[in-house]
């Protein structure tokens, strides 16, 4: 793992269709040049799965605590969950976005969970609130599992740069296999998806200084041969070189592409 010693940083900012955000929560480390090394730090893995089932109860409560995009899921859901058959992919130990189809008159939710522990509370919380007959819990990856034909999804496995918790495959295959079927008149996925699209941007910033070290000494190292790291309460505000930041990458959930390995129309904008 690098030193502090580095010369390009960047800032990510995932930002859905539904839910606009106003601040970025990580920074990532793009280049790292110096072969210092640092205190060993827990090391991630580059695989999104593997990613995926890392994730704790601290992380579901900090998404839940993001009031803006927890609102905008909402208003979207109450829009178009009425009636359907939906399927929430990451659907979490508090069933967030079940529960608010449920509410919004969805018909049945599958809800899928590949943390175990987490699907296991998701099932006490369905439990609890008395919505067994209404949410069902799946445990695997979606792309593993098999899973009745719904008529919307909904999901929110967004990584900093969007793609990175392997949300485009996994909206790709419920596409080819059916799972979600196109709309009968138009053949496209238009209001199949909430959300429709995620759009991540970059801005350079510097390294923080001495007072975040202070607070935070240990910083969750990357894969090998992966050029990023996350720093968590990164101060953005006072890091920032530009505040206008750029389009790296976009993701499209309202078509299926005609050809592979461009999964959910990604693009890449230029960025490698």
């Amino acid at each position: 793992m690098s030193s502090r010693v580095t010369s390009h940083v960047c800032l990510s900012l995932p930002v859905t269709e539904n839910s606009p955000a106003t601040k970025p929560a990580w920074c990532l480390e793009v280049i790292m040049e110096s072969d210092k090394k640092k205190e060993a730090a827990p090391r991630m893995t580059a695989d999104a799965r593997d990613l995926c089932a890392q994730f704790t109860t601290a992380s579901y409560a900090r998404m839940k605590a993001d009031t803006a995009r927890v609102q905008a899921y909402e208003r979207a859901i109450k829009i178009h969950a009425k009636g359907k058959v939906v399927l929430d992919i990451g659907v979490g130990g508090d069933a967030l976005l079940a529960i608010m189809c449920v509410r919004a008159g969805a018909k049945k939710v599958y809800g899928v969970e590949v943390n175990r522990k987490s699907a296991v509370a998701a099932e006490a919380t369905v439990q609890k609130l008395g919505l067994k007959n209404k949410i069902e819990i799946l445990k695997g990856y979606s792309t593993d599992l098999k899973i009745p034909t719904c008529d919307l999804v909904v999901h929110e496995i967004i990584g900093n740069i969007a793609s990175r918790e392997g949300v485009a495959l996994a909206i790709y295959d419920i596409y080819k296999r059916g799972i979600i079927p196109p709309n009968a008149d138009t053949k496209d996925y238009n209001k199949r998806s909430i959300p429709q699209k995620s759009s991540t941007f970059i801005a350079p910033a510097c390294m923080p200084g001495d007072e975040y070290w202070e607070t935070h000494p240990r910083i969750l190292a990357p894969p090998e041969n992966w050029p990023m790291i996350k720093f968590e309460g990164f101060p953005w505000e006072d890091s920032v070189i530009s505040k206008e930041f750029k389009l790296l990458e976009e993701i499209r959930f309202d078509a299926m592409p005609n050809l592979k390995p461009d999964p959910v129309s990604l693009k890449h904008n230029g960025f490698e």
